[in-house]
Parts: C-alpha cells; structure tokens; sequence
C-alpha cells in the first residue's frame, strides 16, 4: 500500500504515519512522502515470471527462445526495481521524485512551474484499484508520471499540490477565491453525440470526396492513354470501389477511437483552474491552472466550413502537448463559431473576442501566393527540363533510334513541366483568392486573433499576456511583393510558432509588431509562465 509521512512528536506516532493514511493534507511547511503502491508490482510481476518461464522452456527445449524476451525480462525487473525505490516529496515550493538502485534519477519541478495534473485510469489501473498520476511542467522532459497510487493517494497529492501553490498560481482574476473547494464549479462545455456525429461526418465526407476526386482523374487518364477503355475503366472502377472502402473502414475505426479517447468530454472551471474529464477505456482528467493556459484554436476543414462546425482546442505550456497527447486538448468537437468563441474566451480569461475588430490581411496574400508558386514551380520545371535533356543524351548514345527517342523525351518533358507550371500556377491563384478574403487578424486590449487557412481553416486566440517574442520575417517572394509574415512565440511551442500571419503588408506587419510588444508589456505576465 502507498504511504504518506509527515514529522511527528513521538516514535509511536511517527511508526503509524507511516502504515496510515492521513485524514487531512500537511501543511504548508511540513513535506509528504508518497510511494507508489505495492499493487503496482502485479504488471512488471508477471512480465518477469513469463520471461522466467520461456527461459526454462528453453532449456528444457520445449520452445524455441525469441531474443526479445530478454528485453521483456530486463523492462520488468527495471520496473520493479523502479517501484521499489520511488519515492515522491511534496514541499512547500516544489515536488521531487527520486528512484533507482545502481543507476539513480532525481527530478524536481517548482511547484510555481507547474502546468498541469493528470490523473488517468487504464483498464489494469481500474482492474487493480488504482491510477497514475502526471505532474507536467513547461520542459519537454519535466514530467512526474506515478505508476500508480490509490485513489486515497492521488487524491491526496492532488490536494497537497493545490494548497502549497497550484490553487495560487490559478487565480487569474482580482479577490478570486483560495482553495479549489471554495469556489462554485463553472461549467465550461461537454461534449454531446451530436458533436461526435457532425465532427466525424465532416470527417467522412471530406475523405469520400478525396478518392472520388482521385478515381474521375484515374478514369480520364485511363481513357485517354487506353487502347482498351472499357477494361481500362473497369479497373479504375475497382481500385476506387476498394479505396472507398478501406476509407470507411478507417473512419470507423477512427469514429470509435475518438469516442473512447474523448468522451463524455465534460470540461468545468473552479478557482481559476480549468478541469477536463475524458475518456471510455481509459478515464482520465486533466487539471490546469487557468494561467497555465497559453491559447486556443478554432479549426474546421472544408465541410465544416460550409457548415459552421467548428473544433475547439488549448494548448498549456506544457511541451509533452501535441506530441502523442492531443486528445486531451479538445475541448469541443462541433460547435457554432460564437459558441467556440465563448469557449476560448472563459479558457484564456479574455474580453469578448467576438467584439475585436477584423482587419484583412490585404491584396498582398493573392500577389505573394502567386510570385511564390511561380519561383517553385520555375526550380521544378528547370529540374525537369535538366532531367529530360539528360535522358535524351543517354538515350541518343545507347539507342539505334535515337534521334526520334530524344524528341520524344524532350516532348514529353517539355510538355509535362508546362502542364505542370500551368496547374501550380493556377493553384496558387486559387488558394491565394481564398485567403485573401478569409484571412484577418484582430487586436484587441488583451487579445490577439489571427484567421487563415484554405483546405482547414483556423482562428487562433491569443492572450497578449502569454506573448514571449515577435517576429516579422520576410521571404524572397514576400520581398518582391512588399509582404511579411508576423509571428507570435508563445511559452511551451517547442520552437514551433503557433499564431502567424502570414503574407500581410510589411508596414502594417511592423506597425503590429510594435503594437504587440507595447500592448504586452504593460500586461503582467502570470508567474510560471
């Protein structure tokens, strides 16, 4: 069973803290010791006895031994040694983790650095009784993960971490109340079956007319180079009937993944820290500091942009974010866009953003999108063209018929790289079209708001407080035509810049950057952040 410890005043008392559970969290000055529970040993237990088995079948030469139960064999006993030596500290301003035996690890995370807490019940978890734990911090390896407490413990740990600062760090607003239980829970959003049904039959429709598109073209082709077009035809028939299957079979697997990953999907908040439940097979619910919270994202492809279905996800400063655990950013699945816009304006703690201003990026997004496919599609064509008239001279020294080889090599050459420079071309004419009048951005007193997109189309709310760096940068297409892109480095992005605008007037890009900057810094950044 897991332990909690704290000092005593006489042996006998100190000898029962560490066999009891305590009834009331330490203080702020007193640490807790937690270690993991003993039931914990059960998955790496019987890792190493199938090991322990298949090596005596060996020897006995009953089976032959795969190499790889030796790697099954030492992952366990790492295991087990690793829930042997955990031991986990709370203090008054940080959380720390030791464990090992000859190879040891130490981490310690300020809990004023703290982005989050995860709790999650797996299948074996739930079978067991128990659950893991997840401390995350900003860093892309600044996690805690406990494998695994009982519920008493976590929730334990839980209500540590918030009276020694969590509950703190949260409160995002003035004479907002102290202590997670002292405030009134607000809900936020859950996440209802018609959400689900719009999100995956945009989902599907958007894949369905994917391969339709695909097979007409694979049928043109075929009538046109097919001596047999009725052969020809039958068979592309056939490849596009398969496709659409396999399509449907992906998407309905995908359907119940992100039923069983998402739902019910009830997201509340209390005291400034928002909560985020999810989850079928594996429940499991995240705990961050409103503070912690450095955006939102508001996405929708095609058929949702036809018909208003739009996806609602935040982003922590936490690194691990994106990498293997989107799911549990999704606050909602298909909502209308003033419903989405309320969602991020409760997460960020921002003014309504409904009521910020639009302004258009301008004409140069349609002049840059066509100088830039004009510059790549001249480096393909030139690349081709190379290609070719290298072909032609192997062809002119290897073939009797050269000559007529050659000119059917440069034609086809020559004719392909047109055909191709023309169709990027007019690509570029059409994204650039439909940019240029979707795209905006919008300032407000504590907010930023950028739309962009074609084929998925996306608003992003940024929270002026949260900004870290701007940046105006400038391409050699965007150079010709006087455009920039603006961009906005918020905590935790791993380098990666999550709000750009991209291909606006280099002026109006440099005006907004001084804006940004001068907004920002009369805006307090929360502590942690």
């Amino acid at each position: 069973m897991a332990t909690a410890t704290r000092p005593v005043a006489t042996a006998n008392a100190s000898e029962r803290a560490m066999t009891q559970f305590p009834t009331q969290p330490a203080t702020a000055t007193e640490p807790l010791r937690i270690r993991l529970h003993r039931l914990s040993y059960v998955p790496a237990a019987i890792g190493l006895t199938l090991t322990v088995a298949a090596l005596v079948a060996k020897a006995l030469d009953l089976v032959d031994l795969d190499y790889r139960v030796f790697g099954v064999g030492v992952a366990s006993f790492i295991r087990i040694v690793m829930v042997a030596t955990t031991e986990v500290t709370v203090t008054a301003d940080q959380i720390r983790m030791k464990w090992g035996w000859i190879w040891l690890a130490d981490k310690t995370i300020p809990l004023d650095r703290v982005q989050d807490i995860q709790v999650e019940r797996s299948i074996t978890a739930r079978v067991l009784g128990l659950v893991q734990v997840e401390v995350n911090s900003a860093g892309g390896a600044g996690s805690i993960k406990l494998s695994y407490l009982d519920l008493a413990h976590a929730e334990l740990l839980k209500r540590e971490l918030n009276l020694r600062g969590l509950d703190s760090a949260a409160n995002v607003y003035p004479g907002a109340p102290t202590g997670s239980g002292s405030s009134p829970e607000r809900p936020i959003h859950a996440l209802s079956m018609s959400e689900f049904a719009k999100a995956q039959t945009s989902a599907l429709v958007s894949m369905l007319l994917g391969v339709s598109v695909l097979g007409l073209v694979a049928i043109a082709i075929a009538q046109t180079l097919s001596s047999s077009v009725a052969v020809s035809v039958s068979a592309v028939l056939a490849i596009t009937a398969v496709g659409i299957g396999i399509v449907g079979l992906i998407w309905a697997l995908s359907t119940l993944s992100l039923f069983l990953t998402l739902s019910p999907g009830r997201s509340t908040m209390t005291a400034g820290l928002l909560r985020v439940e999810q989850g079928v097979l594996t429940l499991r619910t995240t705990t961050t500091p409103m503070k912690r919270v450095q955006l939102c994202r508001l996405r929708c492809g095609p058929v949702g942009q036809l018909m208003n279905w739009i996806k609602v996800e935040y982003s922590s400063a936490d690194a691990a974010i994106g990498t293997g655990q989107q799911p549990r950013q999704v606050l909602a699945l298909a909502v209308g866009i003033d419903q989405a816009l309320d969602v991020a304006e409760a997460v960020l703690d921002v003014a309504e953003c409904s009521t910020i201003p639009m302004e258009p990026f301008g004409p140069t997004v349609l002049k840059t999108s066509v100088v830039r496919s004009i510059i790549t599609a001249m480096t393909w064509w030139i690349g081709l063209g190379l290609a070719a008239f290298g072909a032609a001279a192997i062809v002119r020294e290897t073939a009797s018929n050269a000559g007529e080889w050659s000119r059917s090599i440069l034609l086809i050459g020559g004719a392909g790289g047109a055909l191709g420079f023309g169709i990027w071309v007019l690509g570029s004419l059409l994204v650039g079209t439909v940019r240029a009048r979707r795209s905006a951005i919008g300032l407000g007193a504590d907010s930023l708001l950028v739309r962009d997109g074609f084929w998925l189309l996306q608003t992003k709310v940024l929270p002026l407080a949260k900004l870290q760096a701007v940046e105006v940068s400038e391409s050699l297409s965007q150079r010709i035509v006087h455009s920039a892109s603006l961009r906005v480095d918020v905590a935790g992005t791993a380098g990666r810049y999550p709000v750009t605008a991209r291909d606006i007037p280099f002026a109006e890009a440099k005006r907004l950057q001084s804006l940004l900057i001068g907004r920002a810094s009369g805006l307090a950044l929360p502590d942690g952040v």
